[in-house]
Order: C-alpha cells, then sequence, then structure tokens
C-alpha cells in the first residue's frame, strides 16, 4: 500500500505536512513544520523503548524536540492515526500502530470486532480517540515562558532560570538517573536572584565499632563464604575458634572465654560488663567513621512580587499558577487506578547568556512545597484590578538525585560546579 499523505494547521499556526504508510506503522516518518515561510523538518522516533521519547518529533539538524510537543504533536499522531483509520487495515496493524506511538497515550485502536476477512473490522467505531468508557481525557498543558520583571534584561544581568520539565521514569536501567533521562520542556521562569543565596553539601558517615573477636569472626565468615563445602566450614571454624579460645591463655583469649561465658543461662551479662567487673577493662571497640552513602540537597527560596503595571499583575498570576498546577499530582487517564508523577524543574543561575560560575548549580528537582503569601505587608491592599500590591512566594526544592565526583567537569575550575 503507498503512502497517505495528510496536513494539518496547529494552534500555533504552524502548517505540518507528513505521511505515512498504513500497512507498516515503524516505518521512517518526517514531518515538515512550516511557520512565516520558514521550514523545518522533525523527524519521528519509533526506535526508542523509552515511552517518553517514542512517538515523539526530533529535528534533523540537532535532534531537538520538537516545541509543538506534546500538544501539537498529539494532533499530528492523531491525523496518521485517522490515515490508518482510513484504509481499513488490520486490527493487528491499528495495535502496533498504537503502541509505537507512546507519546500519545490517547491513540486506541478499536478491536471489539475481531479481525475480519480483509481487515475490515465490523465492531463499533474505528477511532484512535478516547474510549467510551476511558474516563476524562487527561490533557497535558505547556505553559509560557515567564519573566519577573516584565523589564528586559541587559546583556550582563543575573538571574534565576526555572525550567518546568516533563517527568520521566527511569524502569529498571541501572545508571538511568534523572538528571541524564531526555525530557520535555514545558515552560519556563526567570526571575531575580533570591536573597539568603547557599547551598549545603553532604554526605551520610556513620560511626562503627568492631572489636578483635568480632574482627575474627568476621574473617572466619568470609573464609567460610569462600568455601565450597559452606555447611560444612560453617561448623569447623565454629569448633575451631571456640577451640581457640580455651586454649589461647592471652587478652584475647581470655575475652573469648569470657564471652562463652557471658552466655551461660542466669549469668546475663556482657563480654565488657564482665571485663570491667573482673579486671576493670573493656574491649577495644576499633571505633571509625565509615562511609555510609550519599545525601540529597533540599532548598528554600523566597520571592517578593510586586507589579509595577497591571501587565505585571497578569505575569505574577501565571507564576504562581505555573508552580501550583506544575508541581500538582496527575490522575492517569482511563479509570483513574493509577496517579502520574507531578513535573518537575530544573533550576539555574545566570549572567547574561552564560551559567553563573560563581554561583552553584542544581540537579534536575522536585518542588516539595510552594507557599504563597498574599498579605506579605501585614496588612490587605489591592490595586485597582483587584490584584494584590505584592506577593511573596517561597519555592522547597529537592534534587532528585546525589551529587558524584563525575558530576564536576573537569573545566580547570572556572566553575564552583555542584
Amino acid at each position: 500500500m503507498a503512502d497517505v499523505n495528510y496536513s494539518i494547521l496547529t494552534e500555533n499556526k504552524e502548517r505540518v505536512v507528513g505521511s505515512i504508510n498504513p500497512e507498516n506503522p515503524n516505518s521512517p516518518r518526517t514531518i515538515t513544520v512550516t511557520k512565516g515561510g520558514v521550514s523545518n523538518t522533525y523527524r519521528q522516533n519509533m526506535d526508542s523503548d523509552d515511552p517518553g521519547i517514542r512517538g515523539k518529533f526530533f529535528s534533523t539538524k540537532n535532534g531537538v524536540v520538537w516545541d509543538g510537543e506534546p500538544a501539537a504533536g498529539n494532533s499530528v499522531r492523531e491525523a496518521q492515526a485517522q490515515q490508518i483509520d482510513n484504509q481499513n487495515v488490520s486490527d493487528a496493524i491499528k495495535e502496533n500502530f498504537k503502541e509505537q506511538n507512546a507519546a500519545n497515550p490517547n491513540l486506541k485502536s478499536d478491536t471489539e470486532g475481531g479481525d475480519t476477512e480483509g481487515g475490515k473490522d465490523k465492531g463499533s467505531s474505528t477511532t484512535f480517540g478516547d474510549a467510551t468508557n476511558a474516563g476524562p481525557k487527561i490533557k497535558k498543558r505547556t505553559y509560557d515562558d515567564l519573566r519577573y520583571p516584565e523589564a528586559q534584561l541587559s546583556k550582563d544581568a543575573d538571574y534565576m532560570q526555572i525550567l518546568m520539565l516533563e517527568y520521566v521514569p527511569g524502569k529498571f536501567k541501572r545508571g538511568n538517573r534523572a538528571s541524564e533521562r531526555q525530557m520535555n520542556t514545558l515552560g519556563s521562569v526567570i526571575l531575580p536572584i533570591p536573597p539568603g543565596l547557599a547551598d549545603n553539601n553532604q554526605v551520610s558517615w556513620n560511626q562503627h565499632q568492631m572489636n578483635a573477636l568480632q574482627m575474627g569472626g568476621a574473617a572466619a565468615a568470609i573464609d567460610v563464604m569462600n568455601s565450597n563445602k559452606f555447611l560444612e566450614a560453617t561448623g569447623e571454624k565454629a569448633s575451631q575458634m571456640l577451640e581457640n579460645a580455651k586454649n589461647n591463655s592471652g587478652e584475647l583469649g581470655n575475652a573469648a572465654k569470657l564471652m562463652l561465658t557471658g552466655q551461660i543461662p542466669g549469668i546475663n551479662a556482657s563480654t565488657n560488663q564482665l571485663l570491667a567487673r573482673n579486671q576493670g577493662q573493656i574491649i577495644n571497640p576499633n571505633m571509625e567513621v565509615l562511609f555510609n552513602g550519599p545525601a540529597i540537597r533540599s532548598f528554600s527560596y523566597t520571592f517578593r512580587l510586586t507589579a509595577r503595571n497591571e501587565k505585571e499583575t497578569g505575569t505574577i498570576r501565571k507564576i504562581i499558577r505555573f508552580f501550583k498546577q506544575g508541581m500538582s499530582v496527575k490522575r492517569s487517564s482511563g479509570e483513574s487506578i493509577y496517579l502520574d508523577s507531578p513535573n518537575i524543574f530544573q533550576p539555574s543561575f545566570h549572567t547574561g547568556s552564560k551559567e553563573h560560575p560563581f554561583l552553584y548549580k542544581m540537579k534536575r528537582t522536585a518542588l516539595t512545597g510552594f507557599v504563597v503569601n498574599y498579605v506579605p505587608d501585614g496588612t490587605y491592599m489591592t490595586l485597582p484590578n483587584s490584584s494584590m500590591t505584592a506577593y511573596e512566594i517561597r519555592l522547597d526544592m529537592q534534587e532528585l538525585d546525589p551529587i558524584f565526583d563525575e558530576d564536576y567537569a573537569n573545566d580547570n575550575d572556572t566553575t564552583i560546579g555542584f
């Protein structure tokens, strides 16, 4: 079957032209996007195992995701589905198309009537839209690129930028860190550098102790674990340790005997208690602080937003909505059995067009708390359009990944890094 063409006009006034082979949903697909007389070509990723990537359109020049994703991209995928639907192909092909277009969860093939002769399904209507009983359609919205204050930034201005990203899970792939996954940008906010800027890098170390008897037991246990005859070796090592305890007249042998004495019913005393009572000593615990694991950093930022004109009152309202809705939990489509992860955020500090070399970097973060004070001055006051005279917002953020040594770029220490 020959390729069939489709053409749509997106909400952003982009003309998208493409084609699809209804009998081969896996065949390579490209689209041409034209706006204002400028055309760009995008290729649809059909190979990735990542559902956050498969089915989306990426630039053929630099591999960057099409800024029409996901909204306009869904319209293109629905147009493809309609072309397949019009050709009366088999249900198996429709199901294959649905699986390959993971970027649009609302695509659904109709298989209720069975796969009849010639691929003509006599069941209910063959559409790839919402199922009749699938519940409300969950729309993934995108956001504007916002800036407060509205005044144009100078070339050397310092500011904080916060991107909102559509979260993609890591599945069960080792080393698949959240900071390195490809995620779609949904919008951004530029804000002044907040007051009280500080970071706090921590690593978990815990106190640990192991006396000579425990060290001997651990060494014996390692020998046992390396033995081909685990059960026999376990008995032999235990008997050997008991025999050594009886025959050793030194400090270690004395301590071992007192340890065994403490196990006699009715005595109920530890080795150190017996040693302290008998000779005023305890066993050296060989105390040391040992590495226990990395730690996750948390940050809290406070911004005061005061509108200077009516346009800024609308911008401030959008910024508050940006964070409130972006961090909210999402119900999955269908019967809402599952809950989808909220969007995540990528904060960064800039001076002009470059990342700030004298401030710290941050990993992608979860927005764990967002507080809005509508009367930061203690008195309720509004502007003529009913907007508050000032707002104070606080962002509580937690990085998704710990910081590793390899995260610091080999840049001759020209940046602070994380």
